[in-house]
């Protein structure tokens, strides 16, 4: 059971539809269908049923959404507790946080318990919004285009195909990018720089690119992969651990590295979000 499975469901609770909680979580609906199946097989019950055209919690949903509730108001009073008048808020891209950002924190709160950092977890368009809205110190995501912002190489991390276990393509030994064109391909919103990474792979080897659907992030691409309703290219990182149903295979050409970002706005940082953004740069897994 994963944290956010547990916020979709208390989402789509709230909204009883599943575009209305898609749209507010900033996902598609296939990624939250599958999320909430997946969560209710670990159950072991329903959480919702269907009637006619919409949803309703099952007596079991309206037991377990209350306990929900109450764990996400007690981590958010923890965060209260430790939290001092003036703290560090930083929004990073969920790839980023369980294998950079959380030990870089300990670390930091070890030798500097002062200083307290709080901290959410977003897309790349969502933070970039933000901070140029000053609700963050900084962020850590991609590069997209915004020229008010600062970038800071902070991560490079490769790419790695992906598809379901289920796909043809799992029986193959070696896989190269031609194979790829078979199926529903999804990949990254067009703005951002992983989506130009990835373009050039198909169009130096002559072949076409056109993918099927674009993504914000690798959390909604990854569920749909899974299920396999499509195909894909993605950085290899912690969320592909948590589905069980993926194969990745190494691209058989040389690429550039996912790069990924320290981002802030220079009219809004702080001197202490620069020191803690210089020691961040200086921090090693």
């Amino acid at each position: 059971m994963k944290l956010h499975q547990l916020q979709y469901f208390q989402c789509l609770a709230h909204y009883l539809h599943y575009r209305k909680a898609s749209e507010a979580l900033y996902i598609s609906q296939p990624t939250l269908s599958f999320a909430i199946k997946e969560l209710e097989k670990e159950l072991g019950v329903d959480l919702f049923k269907k009637e006619g055209r919409t949803i309703t919690l099952t007596q079991e949903g309206t037991t377990f959404l209350n306990y929900v509730t109450k764990s996400f108001q007690i981590l958010e009073e923890g965060v209260q507790a430790i939290s001092p008048k003036q703290a560090i808020q930083i929004s990073s891209i969920p790839t980023a946080i369980n294998s950079f950002l959380v030990p870089f924190i300990i670390q930091l709160q070890k030798e500097h318990p002062e200083i307290n950092i709080q901290f959410r977890s977003e897309k790349t368009q969502t933070i970039t919004q933000k901070i140029l809205d000053n609700q963050y110190d900084f962020g850590i995501c991609s590069k997209i285009n915004e020229s008010q912002l600062k970038y800071i190489p902070l991560i490079k991390r490769k790419l790695v195909i992906v598809f379901s276990k289920e796909n043809p393509l799992a029986k193959k030994k070696d896989i190269e990018l031609k194979d790829l064109l078979n199926y529903p391909f999804y990949t990254y919103q067009k703005n951002m720089t992983l989506y130009a990474t990835i373009k050039d792979l198909f169009l130096s080897q002559g072949l076409p690119f056109h993918p099927s659907n674009y993504f914000d992030d690798e959390n909604s691409m990854i569920g749909l992969v899974n299920a396999n309703l499509a195909v894909s290219i993605m950085e290899d990182n912690d969320t592909l651990l948590s589905y069980s149903n993926i194969v990745k295979k190494e691209i058989p050409l040389p690429y550039q590295k996912r790069e990924i970002y320290i981002v802030y706005h220079p009219q809004h940082i702080s001197k202490l979000s620069l020191k803690i953004i210089e020691k961040m740069l200086h921090f090693h897994v």
